[in-house]
């Protein structure tokens, strides 16, 4: 099993709150040790079709204050830390909740503010435009009535994306 969790014991440097890192354990609840070691936060953790876990990194590094907070990868044993999509970009300043689209090697998430809450507007990454592919290209809203996001906190907006398969029309 993979979580995260605030047993870091450590704290948020730009908002108030305890800080989280990922953990695995076993199926029994023992044998649990962090496998990432991000000094701030790391959340929203989730498969991807091929073994690695997507997840929003809280960081400064390579980066503006206000800017993103990425989505990078690992492997569920702690190996091979990487940058995903977007680490330099200033709106949205977050990617939340990402998860693959069946069939793609593209994600949905919710697009959010940097402090706050995970909330905001829906839309696509497309990491195999680049790791810092512009808007529209790199990635997209879906929803239209949040048209920018940077550090605004929208409480009825929009959290959790799931895909249920290409090519739906409901």
């Amino acid at each position: 099993m993979l979580f995260t969790s605030t047993r870091v014991e450590s704290y948020s440097m730009c908002q108030p709150g305890a800080a989280s890192a990922m953990f695995v354990m076993d199926r029994d609840g023992g044998n649990i040790h962090r496998i990432s070691v991000n000094s701030l936060s790391d959340h929203s953790p989730q498969m991807l079709p091929d073994g690695r876990v997507v997840f929003t990194r809280w960081e400064y590094i390579d980066h503006g204050l206000f800017w993103r907070q990425g989505l990078w990868t690992i492997n569920p044993d702690g190996t091979r830390v990487q940058l995903l999509a977007g680490n330099t970009k200033g709106d949205p300043d977050t990617f939340w909740q990402a998860r693959p689209i069946p069939g793609t090697e593209n994600l949905v998430a919710t697009f959010g503010p940097h402090h706050g809450t995970p909330f905001g507007a829906i839309g696509t990454i497309s990491p195999r435009r680049g790791l810092e592919a512009p808007k529209g290209d790199g990635f997209a809203w879906i929803t239209k009535e949040f048209p920018v996001i940077y550090d605004m906190n929208y409480r009825w907006c929009y959290c959790d994306p799931f895909p249920l398969a290409t090519g739906c029309t409901w």
